[in-house]
């Protein structure tokens, strides 16, 4: 049995609508924790884990004979709280919308869209986290005064996992999205790549990445207008 992919499954949520004069946009939603909602999230995590430790605990104090019921009770609340996790940290993830089109590429920022020239010289990446550096040596100085006591100590880097999605524009950075974690970054950057060449394959009439027969073919005279319909992915 063969499974065919779409072009635009998993994350970013990415929708591929037709504009009001006929012209192909995607709207990306980029759902990701930053340094700090993801530090906040362990720590929700932790806060949970102990509160719903000290339901159990207390719920198995309070029944002398350990019966059944007990038992079960507190094997219910620890697999809810198991299958609570990942939606407690999704809860703190940061939505950040995107768009992109023949004329503009657009990020949602305090409020409003802060458009960039899509016809000028530009492409996208990703750069570690400006204050990734400052952590580290922290860590470190932590670390050594820890070693001088004889004493071990770790402590889960954030910002030395974090990355910031830019677009280089005309040769300047203007950053857009900032990821915890260098998977969900990478992500984030092929799906602004793999859009902006689907455009450019039809503004060029067949070069460059196309999803459809259609986009390799340039309009003829006579040819009647087709519109795309907004398709959820």
């Amino acid at each position: 049995m063969e499974i065919l992919k779409q072009p635009f499954e998993g994350e970013p949520e990415t929708r591929e609508v037709s504009t009001a004069d006929g012209q192909t946009e995607y709207h990306i939603a980029v759902k990701e924790l930053t340094p700090l909602r993801a530090r906040v999230a362990d720590v929700a995590d932790v806060l949970v884990g102990l509160y719903v430790t000290g339901l159990i605990i207390a719920l198995l104090l309070n029944d002398p004979h350990q019966d059944w019921a007990a038992l079960v009770t507190a094997a219910l609340f620890f697999g809810l709280y198991w299958r609570a996790r990942p939606g407690l940290r999704d809860s703190f993830r940061k939505k950040t919308k995107l768009r992109l089109n023949a004329e503009h590429i657009a990020v949602w920022q305090s409020g409003g869209w802060v458009c960039f020239d899509r016809k000028l010289p530009h492409r996208f990446g990703i750069l570690q986290h400006d204050y990734a550096p400052m952590e580290k040596l922290k860590y470190e100085f932590e670390r050594q005064k820890a070693a001088m006591k004889r004493k071990v100590l770790f402590r889960k880097p954030y910002y030395g996992d974090s990355f910031i999605v830019c677009l280089e524009y005309l040769g300047q950075r203007q950053d857009l999205v900032t990821v915890y974690g260098r998977k969900e970054a990478s992500a984030v950057v092929a799906r602004l790549q793999a859009c902006d060449e689907i455009i450019e394959s039809r503004l060029r009439q067949g070069r460059g990445a196309a999803i459809d027969p259609a986009d390799q073919w340039g309009h003829q005279p006579g040819d009647l207008e087709t519109f795309t319909s907004s398709i959820p992915h």
